[in-house]
């Protein structure tokens, strides 16, 4: 029951802002500064609230090939940042994208890379490849360089070659240009419509 009530704070925290104004590129939940090594953004972007349509988009079972569509994007520059995370949870940024992982979902210190992946489709990769979480963590995937935005836009786990192998719970904040979905583990993901 607990962890019921745990998995929907995660979901209500998709639809509210984590914080507001300028971030270091790594946080621990409680205020510390983490260290971080990386290319880092010209500007770490906040995560805003959204006074707009919030639409939730049914995870449902694994898409097949084809079923789903990668928003084309004006290609995105690679940028990496790597950061220390523990059991008190932080947030990382890395290009124009943040991973919130939350106080419990890590049982010890990880060492966590976070790259945004050049090219026409927003994707981001974490490693090291398969941690799991206690704890969904939300990824937020900004969207501001893609085209075809009329469409609700979900987060989708990927394979190295971008074919989509399953979508994640998200939440679709057309203000903001961003999607938000629930992640359990580490590999690549992306926007998808």
């Amino acid at each position: 029951m607990k962890r019921k009530f745990l998995i929907l704070g995660v979901i209500l925290g998709l639809t509210v802002s984590c914080t507001s104004g300028e971030l270091p590129l790594a946080v621990q939940l409680d205020g510390d500064t983490t260290q971080v090594v990386g290319t880092p953004p010209d500007s770490v972007p906040s995560v805003p609230p959204d006074s707009g349509t919030v639409t939730p988009v049914d995870s449902g079972p694994a898409i097949p090939s084809g079923g789903s569509h990668l928003l084309s994007c004006t290609p995105q520059s690679y940028a990496a940042t790597t950061a220390v995370i523990g059991p008190r949870g932080g947030l990382i940024a890395v290009g124009n994208h943040t991973l919130k992982i939350f106080e419990g979902a890590l049982s010890a210190d990880v060492t966590i890379t976070a790259e945004q992946v050049e090219g026409p489709v927003n994707s981001i990769r974490f490693s090291p490849e398969g941690l799991r979480f206690t704890v969904p963590a939300v990824l937020s995937l900004s969207y501001k360089n893609c085209e075809n935005v009329r469409h609700y836009k979900k987060v989708v786990y990927t394979d190295e070659q971008l074919n989509v192998l399953e979508p994640t719970l998200s939440v679709d904040l057309s203000k903001s240009s961003q999607v938000r979905g629930l992640i359990y583990h580490f590999s690549r993901y992306a926007v998808s419509y």
